[in-house]
């Protein structure tokens, strides 16, 4: 059973389940389980247990086209080189978003599932 405690390799200290959630999603899009989609489901997962653990927290990635290849290149480089900067790229751009004004949901430019090709 996947658990956000179990992502970040802490116990339930953090109160903030961002950077688990963050780490949970790299670990489950790298793991390439299916042909298409690997993305869209680490995301819907990660959520799901984010929901799970009654968090306020919905985790993002990009959609505009900027941050969009910039997550991207950070993401490839996790897949083929296990450089693991994507995760903290992703935990400020969803930082970043908490801290906006009337960041109740996603913007227009921004998904909890959106296409991330």
């Amino acid at each position: 059973m996947l658990r956000l405690k179990d992502a970040s390799g802490e116990g339930n200290s953090a109160a903030d389940p961002l950077p688990a959630a963050c780490v949970l999603f790299a670990r489950l899009a790298k793991m390439q389980l299916f042909f298409d989609g690997n993305k869209h489901t680490a995301l819907f997962a990660v959520n799901t247990l984010l929901r799970k653990h009654a968090s306020s927290r919905v985790l993002l990635v990009p959609a505009e086209r900027d941050s969009r290849r910039e997550f991207l290149r950070m993401l490839c480089a996790w897949y083929v080189e296990n450089d693991d900067a994507v995760v903290q790229w992703l935990a400020d751009f969803n930082a970043d978003r908490d801290e906006r004004p009337n960041s109740g949901g996603p913007s227009v430019t921004e998904s909890a599932v959106g296409d991330a090709r």
